[in-house]
Order: structure tokens, then C-alpha cells, then sequence
């Protein structure tokens, strides 16, 4: 993330995308994604917050954006990989690898750079049993892990649906 002149690396965790900024990015994405083959209504969710002070900078950034909807669920439950521009000023989007995904072993939603039905290391894990959008409820029921290794509580982690819209 870009630090604006005199900002603190604590005030860019804390300064979450808004929400209307973050639909507004989703747009965007699903048009770009459906000239790349996506399908003509690719679900999408979004991913703000982030805000727990035992969290780096890199994990921030990482966890925060948009995610769209994987072809097979992964643990029965959808599966969402990131998504953002190749680089920037060009219009390609490409998948990264950081997912949103149900891990039955664990009984947890975790954010993390491998869907496997075991439990896992993730940067991020709720225990809220959602099985689908509205994700909206799970607000306040992320944990980030820390610099430590540890769990910290993030009630400023937040997942939006942005849904599947016509073309």
C-alpha cells in the first residue's frame, strides 16, 4: 500500500477501502473478467478492513481486495481466489494466489494461499458457519494472525458480496 506523506505504517492498516470504493473496483473487475472468459455474471466479494495491529503491512494488502467466485467449491462450500490488474494502467486481470475458502478439518472459513481440506496455516480464519453471501454477517468474527504467529481478534475486517449482475 502507498503511504500518503506524514502517515504512520499503523494508520494505513486502520484505513480501510471504503465500501462504495470497493463495489465501485468489483464493476470494474466483472467487466474485465468477463472479456477474459470468466462467464457473462462472475460472482465476486470483497475484502476490507484489516485493521489488527499485530498484522503486517504485507498481510494488510494481501487480504484486503477483490475475490471471485472459483468454478467448484472447495470443502462443499464456494471457494474465492483474488483477483487484481496485472499491473498497473492495463486493463488484464490476473488471479492471485490468496483464496477464501471452507476448511471442513478445521470447521472454518480461512483466507490463505492453499484451499486444502486440512487444517492449514492462513493469515485469516473465522468460525462463523456462513455457507453463503450474505458474508456481510461475518463483520467482527475474523481473526488475523500476527507477526507472532498468534490470533488477534479484528472486528475491522470486513467481507462484502458484490454479487453476480447481469451483462
Amino acid at each position: 500500500l502507498p503511504m500518503a506523506a506524514g502517515a504512520t505504517e499503523q494508520a494505513v492498516l486502520v484505513a480501510p477501502m471504503a465500501v462504495e470504493e470497493l463495489r465501485d473496483m468489483g464493476e470494474k473487475y466483472r467487466a474485465l473478467l468477463r472479456e477474459q472468459g470468466f462467464g457473462s455474471q462472475p460472482e465476486l466479494i470483497g475484502i476490507t478492513g484489516c485493521g489488527s495491529p499485530g498484522a503486517s503491512r504485507w498481510m494488510a494488502s494481501s487480504l484486503r481486495g477483490i475475490f471471485v467466485c472459483m468454478p467448484l467449491p472447495v470443502g462443499g462450500r464456494p471457494c474465492y481466489q483474488k483477483v487484481k490488474p496485472k499491473s498497473t494502467g492495463t486493463s488484464d486481470i490476473m488471479c492471485v494466489g490468496i483464496y477464501v475458502f471452507w476448511c471442513a478439518a478445521s470447521a472454518r472459513w480461512r483466507i490463505g494461499d492453499r484451499p486444502v481440506q486440512r487444517a492449514v496455516r492462513s493469515y485469516a480464519r473465522s468460525s462463523m458457519d456462513w455457507r453463503r453471501p450474505p458474508l456481510c454477517e461475518v463483520r467482527g468474527k475474523w481473526e488475523i494472525r500476527t507477526l507472532d504467529g498468534s490470533w488477534d481478534q479484528d472486528p475491522a475486517l470486513m467481507v462484502i458480496e458484490l454479487g453476480a449482475q447481469a451483462a
